[in-house]
This record gives structure tokens, sequence and C-alpha cells, in this order.
């Protein structure tokens, strides 16, 4: 009987150690990939995350990271497949749809963007990001109107928000309001080192 104690301890302690050996390799495949991605080596790092990929291929976690990653690196249609794969792991998740909407505005894709923007708005109406990209995405489209309107009700939230003031010049300029001179005036006051266009 003392024998088999021994040997489930001994098991089990085998067993507590290959998990933080495992552990420890995830932490060092994403620091490696972490560090590639500082110094704009996007392949590098899209690399040293495919062992894991290989391992976790339906984790959260990996495939936000794999959607990132082929994004920066110019990947798109690779880029879709991890953020959908990462929404497909936690639907409710907000992020990897904000990565998908980033991507939709890089390959041109705006109603896409709306209809993504759509979802997470009606789950959180001032959201940050989904907000800023779907008045990129109406302005490129030049829908001027609702894009101001996406822009003026962020700006009530985030008055000197930088993003939302430059995304409010760009659309001033696009329909020639009387407002451009001002608002120009006043990012230069809260920007004064950046030039501003």
């Amino acid at each position: 009987m003392k024998r088999i104690l021994i040997f489930l301890s001994l098991f089990c302690l085998s067993f507590v150690l290959a998990s933080s050996s495992e552990k420890l390799s995830v932490k060092e495949h994403y620091e490696r990939s972490y560090a590639y991605e500082k110094v704009g080596k996007y392949r590098d790092a899209i690399e040293a995350m495919l062992p894991l990929y290989k391992v976790y291929s339906d984790g959260y976690t990996i495939n936000l990271r794999l959607g990132w990653l082929f994004f920066l690196n110019g990947n798109y249609n690779d880029a879709i497949k991890h953020y959908t794969y990462a929404i497909k792991s936690t639907p409710d998740a907000f992020s990897p749809r904000l990565g998908l909407m980033r991507v939709y505005l890089a390959n041109y894709s705006y109603n896409k963007v709306q209809t993504t923007a759509t979802y997470i708005l009606k789950h959180d109406y001032y959201n940050y990001y989904a907000n800023l990209y779907l008045s990129q995405a109406l302005t490129a489209q030049k829908k001027y109107d609702v894009a101001i309107e996406t822009v003026k009700k962020m700006l009530q939230r985030y008055p000197t928000d930088i993003a939302y003031l430059e995304q409010l010049l760009i659309l001033y300029k696009e329909t020639q309001s009387p407002y451009y001179n001002d608002l120009f005036e006043d990012l230069r006051i809260l920007r004064p080192q950046e030039h501003i266009n």
C-alpha cells in the first residue's frame, strides 16, 4: 500500500511538472512572438505561435493573436479566418469583432464594417473602437452626415479625444464646414508637437 501511495505521489508530481513546463513553453512562444512583433517581424511572430496553434487550434487567445499578426502582416484572409475562429470560441467577445473591423477597413469592405459595428453597438452603444471604425467606414463611403453624428456622439463622452477630433476634422474638411478652421486651431492647441493636416 505504501508503495502504491509513493507511486501515485510521483505520478501526480510528474503530471504537475509536465503541466508547468508546458505552460512555460506556451509563455516562451508568446514572448518570442511579442518580441518579433515589437521589431516589425510579423512573419516570425506568426511562426513563433504556430506550434501552439497546432495544439490549441480552437483556442480563443491563440486565434485572436494570430488574427492580429496576420492583419499586421497584410494577410487579410488569414486574419479573418483566425478572428472568426476566436468568435466561434467566445461568441460574446468584442475583441475579435473589432479585429475584423480593422481588417475590413484595410480591404475596403465598408459594408462589413457597418454590419460588425451594428452588432457591437447593439450590446455596447458607446464602444470606443466600434464607433471610431464605423465613422471611418462611413467617411470612406461619403456618408458624412451619419459619420458626423457618430463622432459627435462619442465626443460627448470623450470631448478632447484626439482620434475623434481628427476624424471630425476630416469630416469638416470633406463637407467644407465653417467649423473646420476653429477645430483645426483647437487641435493645434491640444497637440502642439504634431503636424495636423
